[in-house]
């Protein structure tokens, strides 16, 4: 419990975000439940299972929502950035620090945060963390292929998929 507060984790805050979103699906307003999920997804990686969950039970518009939101969050520290005359550097980072060497199916040992914050640092939920624990081979790598990938397999399943 202590490690939310340790590496200054926003944990409740996307819950928080998570109970709104639900309640606008649950609801019927797709504007709202796909927007604040979105919103939880972009500060938080775990947040992002409920895209696939969302296309799985034909809520598109909110599926289209979530997506419209997040990618317009993602990009919005570069939008910032380029307003305020600073060099824009978020998405181009990310992607050569954490995406580049994800799809390469290995670790970018030169960056400075890899080795400290990413690897088989459990206690980091971010995306970047999340990536790293899948590309790096720890425990959550079996995790993954014993829980995840059965999971998504049986939901596909159920749905007629």
């Amino acid at each position: 419990m202590l490690a939310v507060f340790e590496w200054q984790a926003y944990d409740t805050l996307a819950y928080l975000f998570v109970l709104a979103g639900l309640w606008g699906i649950v609801a019927h307003r797709a504007l709202i439940g796909g927007a604040v999920l979105a919103l939880a997804a972009a500060i938080k990686a775990t947040p992002l299972f409920f895209l696939p969950y969302l296309v799985v039970k034909r809520r598109f518009l909110a599926a289209g929502i979530f997506t419209v939101v997040f990618v317009v969050l993602w990009l919005l520290p570069d939008g910032y950035a380029a307003l305020k005359n600073m060099r824009p550097h978020y998405l181009e980072n990310w992607w050569q620090q954490i995406a580049g060497p994800a799809l390469a199916n290995e670790a970018n040992t030169g960056a400075s945060f890899w080795s400290t914050w990413m690897g088989a640092n459990i206690l980091n939920h971010s995306f970047k963390g999340t990536v790293a624990r899948l590309v790096v081979g720890t425990s959550a790598v079996a995790h993954a292929k014993t829980i995840f990938i059965p999971s998504v397999q049986s939901m596909s399943r159920s749905s007629g998929f």
